[in-house]
């Protein structure tokens, strides 16, 4: 058992600002039906800011409004088409001119540029168009840390097809082209030959988009919370599995490093150095995914100013005693947020991907103690087509280990003992054997 505290690479400090008895906040929340990057549950917004939770105005998708308490908020507002529907902004400044906000505070991707634009017009402290274009578009970023010398794939802007047809000639195939403005692998798409060439430009090709070469090597994330350009909490994970949905196979899955991990330490100063050359706001959290190739090549796969998805955040909650989400929104609220990670257990999570079929039998209980987490997100009865990106799921757990090696065998024994007790209507090819993902290997 790892309890020790001082093997955290670092610590959250208390912060402590002055709030006026009228703390007008608005909070924007995107939660999709069932592509939902934060369950209900997870994001109790009343109770991780009880001082002022009568002054929080709720923003939210129509399909989840009613899942929130409104009586623990002064109101909340639900819309339809909440990716794009404009009048969020309009209602928000309506609410504005009739009682000022303090904040603006979200914590989904696709509201980073909405809500930098309301806080610009606004006036209103927090992360900035720029900030937020930067670390939101994928395109920007890679041609922001370019600049600044930080080791990426070769990439390049999708204006038509001969943009993409010139990156093949020159870099050859594979290639992956992904949208600019996408999340958890939607959209992307591996492009491994001719054939494959030629149906994506008759079916796929089209604006916003752009084109990396395919880099095998493994691939870590980083996660933690920066406060005044200081990381307050950091700590490394591997993938040990990512359900590469243009393969329709594999499952999605990663595990803490143990401090002792000779990478341990590299990834963190690496990710020290990716952090001073983005435009940072003064606090947020952040998730960086890094590729390591087999010479030790550091390269960043991408980095966005949010907290990871899948089940980190819960998973760093269980076993570093620390909600990345609930202390960032405290501190970008001035707050006082005297947080002590400690570090209990090292800890893993594992998404369960729809499978093509009807779903007919789902396990209920697992029967392994190292399971801390189970839930299920699947509906027995449903028809499901195969996982549409790599945050897909039907089932997610969140396990823990003494040290990585058990930590990676209790991982794969409980995803095959899943496999085995889900039973689909139509017989599907599959794979749990690790061994064959060419980009992870246990």
């Amino acid at each position: 058992m790892i309890n020790d505290p001082e093997t955290l690479p670092s610590r959250i400090e208390c912060a402590s600002l002055k709030t006026s008895s009228k703390f007008s906040l608005i909070t924007f929340v995107l939660i999709l039906p069932r592509s939902m990057p934060f369950m209900i549950d997870e994001t109790p917004y009343d109770q991780w800011l009880p001082e002022i939770h009568k002054d929080i105005i709720l923003f939210s998708d129509e399909a989840v409004a009613s899942s929130f308490n409104s009586t623990q908020y002064k109101n909340i507002e639900s819309f339809k088409n909440y990716n794009t529907n404009g009048n969020i902004h309009k209602l928000a400044l309506d609410y504005h001119y009739e009682e000022p906000f303090q904040r603006i505070l979200g914590l989904d991707e696709f509201d980073l540029i909405r809500l930098a634009h309301l806080r610009e017009y606004l006036n209103i402290p927090g992360q900035g168009l720029l900030s937020a274009t930067t670390y939101r578009d994928k395109l920007l970023m890679k041609k922001h840390l370019d600049y600044h010398n930080i080791a990426i794939p070769e990439y390049r802007e999708l204006k038509s097809p001969i943009d993409l047809i010139e990156f093949i000639e020159e870099y050859k195939y594979p290639v992956i082209v992904k949208p600019r403005n996408l999340v958890s692998s939607m959209g992307i798409v591996l492009i491994r030959s001719e054939s494959d060439l030629q149906k994506f430009l008759e079916n796929d090709f089209e604006k916003n988009m752009m084109v990396e070469n395919y880099i095998e090597a493994k691939l870590y994330h980083i996660d933690g919370l920066v406060k005044d350009g200081e990381l307050m909490f950091v700590w490394p994970s591997a993938y040990l599995s990512l359900n590469r949905c243009w393969l329709n196979d594999g499952f999605t899955s990663s595990y803490m490093l143990e401090p002792k991990n000779p990478t341990f330490n590299k990834l963190i100063d690496y990710t020290k150095k990716v952090l001073k050359a983005m435009p940072s706001p003064d606090i947020f959290t952040f998730h960086l995914e890094v590729f390591e190739e087999n010479n030790g090549k550091l390269l960043v796969c991408e980095i966005t100013s949010r907290t990871g998805l899948g089940r980190v955040n819960k998973m760093l909650e269980e076993c570093c005693s620390i909600n990345l989400n609930r202390s960032v929104l405290r501190l970008q609220c001035g707050l006082e947020e005297n947080v002590k990670p400690k570090l209990n257990n090292l800890g893993g999570w594992i998404l369960c991907p729809p499978k093509w079929g009807k779903l007919v039998k789902i396990p209920t209980n697992i029967p392994f103690d190292y399971i801390k987490d189970y839930q299920i997100h699947g509906q027995i009865g449903d028809s499901y087509t195969g996982g549409d990106f790599s945050g897909d799921k039907i089932a997610s757990m969140i396990l823990v280990g003494k040290d990585e090696v058990e930590l990676r065998k209790n991982m794969n024994e409980a995803y095959k003992w899943f496999e085995e007790h889900t039973i689909w209507s139509k017989d599907y090819t599959t794979s749990t054997d690790l061994t064959k993902f060419p980009l992870f290997k246990v």
